[in-house]
């Protein structure tokens, strides 16, 4: 019996390959077994719902080792030679809002280099050559002699360690980049896997130029948590909707979702202002016969004050529990979403999906004006690259106060079709191909065992 290792450490990992087509396609191979390592937190878990026969659920082991200092510098090292503006402008931040000014400069001159082959190719070298962290996963590899390994997330220096484990056992490797906006600002690939997956056909680019990996070896795959979006069984009707969250199904729905930008980069969780601004312009009659609702990003624990807070609040699905029922929620409520409104998030590929109208609030709120320039999310926007790339397909309504934001709602509830080939050009630059993912993904894996 073949063996497949699959790193599945985060929510999102664990959606897309164990609560997926790709998990059903591995138990439909009998004469194969794969090996799912999770976080310590998430075994009881996983272990519970997921082991069978030839399903097996380990912990990933702990990479805590004696060389964790300098783990850490080739980490900072690594992050700080992804030659894009959207960690030059981190850089800049973190020295404004209090950093120091050595450190600053330190990280700016290892960005320079970062544009280099020479020094990209030298990190991968002492990554390979010097950090030996990868000996953790030496009793895995000896108890079930893996034919071919993947890691689902190349950003984690445990999917790192275990690409590089099986590259010094000359075992075939596959490596997923975890998302669309990865490669620009988070991810620099520290080992070149004998395969990359990719989402989408800007990320090839981006991988090639940024990563140094052959083109040839990219393979293009979707995003596997979008497989059911067209799948008609999956759609729920208004009323269904409705029901299950108490809404108004006579009513167009506005549809504000957290997360993005303010969220993993200025650590910013009140989103008052913006919900007051619309709730206020809806009680005024300004967009006819509609109703308010705000969308939780799972990892976001919102705050919302006074007023905001009595308006729907649609909260489920939280971190590595998001599973497909909640998959199915957040479908519908992007794809029976009149408008819908996002912070600089992946929700406007997946409204893109459904050819929803997509407004991009690039502002903070009331206290825009008073805000340093590096903590404004305009400026924010301004120099983040994957959404550079999303501006540029024509698909979304930037807006930067009130009154547009106002204005943008209420021309797209007049009418919705304003952007629509921009949306299209969206789906097929960032999106990729939709459906199949888990096929993609899963022919990758098995073509390489020998």
């Amino acid at each position: 019996m073949r063996t497949i290792f699959v790193t599945a450490l985060t929510g999102l990992e664990i959606r897309n390959f164990l609560v997926s087509d790709f998990y059903r396609f591995l138990q439909e191979k009998q004469d194969m077994r794969v090996v799912f390592f999770v976080e310590a937190v998430k075994y009881e878990f996983c272990k519970n719902k997921f082991s069978q026969k030839n399903q097996t659920i380990e912990p990933v082991p702990d990479i805590q080792t004696a060389q964790k200092p300098l783990r850490r510098f080739l980490n900072l090292i690594c992050y700080a030679s992804i030659a894009t503006p959207t960690i030059q402008f981190r850089q800049k931040r973190a020295y404004l809002n209090g950093g120091s000014m050595i450190n600053y400069l330190f990280k700016h001159f290892i960005w320079i280099l970062g544009h280099f082959k020479i020094w990209k190719l030298l990190l991968r070298s002492f990554e390979y050559y010097i950090l030996h962290d990868d000996q953790i996963w030496k009793k895995y590899f000896e108890r079930y002699r893996p034919a071919v390994v993947m890691g689902t997330s190349l950003t984690l220096d445990e999917d790192t360690a275990l690409l590089k484990y099986a590259k010094r056992r000359r075992i075939p490797t596959v490596g997923m980049v975890r998302s669309w906006d990865n490669l620009t600002s988070k991810t620099f690939l520290r080992i070149h896997p004998d395969r990359l997956l990719v989402q989408n056909p800007h990320m090839v680019e981006e991988a090639t130029k940024l990563g140094d990996y052959p083109r040839e070896r990219i393979r293009i795959v979707g995003f596997p948590q979008f497989e059911k979006y067209f799948d008609s069984a999956w759609h729920m009707s208004r009323e269904e909707l409705a029901a299950r969250f108490n809404l108004d199904p006579g009513k167009r729905w506005i549809t504000y979702f957290t997360g993005g930008l303010p969220l993993s980069v200025l650590n910013k969780r009140d989103y008052t202002d913006h919900v007051l601004m619309l709730k206020r312009s809806c009680e005024r009659g300004e967009f006819g016969n509609a109703q308010i609702l705000v969308r939780v990003h799972p990892n976001d624990n919102i705050i919302l004050q006074g007023e905001a807070a009595k308006i729907p609040i649609l909260d489920f699905g939280k971190d590595f529990k998001f599973g497909w029922d909640d998959v199915k929620l957040l479908l519908n409520v992007l794809r029976l979403s009149d408008v819908t409104i996002n912070l600089g998030s992946t929700i406007a590929l997946e409204a893109a999906i459904f050819n929803r109208p997509i407004i991009l609030a690039a502002f903070n709120g009331y206290d825009e004006d008073k805000l340093p320039w590096q903590n404004k999310l305009s400026v924010t926007l301004a120099n983040t690259v994957h959404y550079k790339d999303v501006e540029e397909t024509g698909g979304v309504w930037k807006v930067r106060n009130e009154k547009e934001l106002i204005q943008a709602v209420k021309t797209y509830l007049e009418n919705p079709k304003l952007h629509e080939e921009g949306r299209r050009r969206l789906v097929e630059t960032l999106v990729g191909p939709i459906g199949g993912a888990s096929q993609r993904i899963f022919d990758t894996v098995i073509s390489l065992i020998k």
